[in-house]
C-alpha cells in the first residue's frame, strides 16, 4: 500500500501492474498500465521494498520492470503503455546482467 497525492488517498498496487519508478526531487511516480501515482517516498525507499528479480535501477532515477519491456534500441527501453526511459551508462552492465538470465538462448552449437 501507498499514500499518494492527497493525504487521505491510499493505494494498493501490486508490483506486477508497476511499469516503471521515477524519482524526482523529494517524491516519485509510479507507473502501472492504467495509472500514475505520485508519492512522497524515495526511491531507494521503494527499491528496496520491490523483488530484486523483477525490478532494476536503470538511471539514478528510474526502476523499471524486467518484465515490462518490449524492446530495446541502444540506451533506450521502449516499456508497455508507450514509455521510453534512457539507460544510465552507469547501470548499464548491472542490466545487461539481469536481462541475460532472462534471455532465451540457442543451445545450438555455432561454427558448423
Amino acid at each position: 500500500f501507498i499514500q499518494y497525492e492527497a493525504k487521505g488517498k491510499i493505494a494498493k498496487i501490486n508490483y506486477n501492474d508497476v511499469i516503471c519508478i521515477q524519482g524526482l526531487k523529494n517524491y516519485i511516480e509510479i507507473y502501472t498500465d492504467n495509472t500514475k501515482y505520485t508519492t512522497y517516498l524515495m526511491l531507494r525507499d521503494f527499491e528496496e521494498s520491490m523483488p530484486p528479480t523483477t525490478f532494476t535501477r536503470i538511471h539514478k532515477s528510474t526502476i523499471i520492470n524486467l518484465d515490462k519491456i518490449i524492446q530495446i534500441e541502444s540506451n533506450i527501453i521502449f516499456l508497455e503503455s508507450k514509455l521510453e526511459v534512457v539507460l544510465g551508462a552507469t547501470f548499464k552492465d548491472s542490466f545487461y546482467d539481469k536481462l541475460n538470465e532472462k534471455l532465451i538462448r540457442t543451445k545450438r552449437q555455432s561454427g558448423m
